[in-house]
């Protein structure tokens, strides 16, 4: 997926957002972050089926698109004076609509992406409170691991000074 985000950049094209995702969910690093939740956990030990649960997949497809998005909304001054093009806000732009509806529209998204996590969440703890209580809180620990990931990378993208977000009454605000 790497690959193909790479050509796509090299190229200037502008894919759909359907495309957007496919290559863009495969070549971010949240997965490969989220692998080391078991191993952040003191005495985790999910069995391999837990992670084919579908739950567990979209808790961490929710995850991965969240940090991406919010990346992609914070980092759009910076990007755009690299004339970088690959991220959410331009292919929402180019697919219809200014830039106020661009940013409304992943702001949208992720609120959606937060609540199809707690859905997901919800459903996979009823599955497993009849569990005993080592595994209940194996998949609390899981499913807090990638909260935590997520809001960590939020957080620290509002204090980092990459992005240039400024904050004026208790509002984030990002001149282009």
């Amino acid at each position: 997926m790497s690959e193909e985000e790479q050509r796509l950049r090299l190229s200037g094209a502008i894919p759909p957002i359907d495309d957007f995702w496919r290559y863009r969910l495969g070549s971010s690093a949240v997965p490969v972050c989220l692998a080391f939740n078991e191993f952040i956990w003191g005495g985790m030990n999910l069995p391999c089926e837990f992670h084919e649960d579908e739950d567990v997949k979209k808790i961490q497809r929710c995850t991965n698109t969240f940090v991406s998005g919010v990346n992609d909304i914070l980092s759009l001054k910076k990007e755009i004076r690299r004339g970088a093009i690959d991220s959410l806000v331009p292919a929402y732009l180019y697919h219809g609509g200014d830039l106020d509806m661009a940013v409304a529209k992943v702001v949208e998204f992720l609120g959606a992406e937060i609540r199809g996590m707690d859905e997901a969440a919800a459903s996979l703890f009823r599955r497993y409170e009849a569990v005993d209580a080592h595994m209940q809180k194996q998949v609390k620990d899981f499913v807090d691991g990638c909260k935590h990931h997520a809001t960590g990378n939020l957080l620290w993208s509002f204090e980092t000074g990459r992005y240039g977000v400024e904050w004026v009454d208790e509002k984030i605000v990002m001149a282009l």
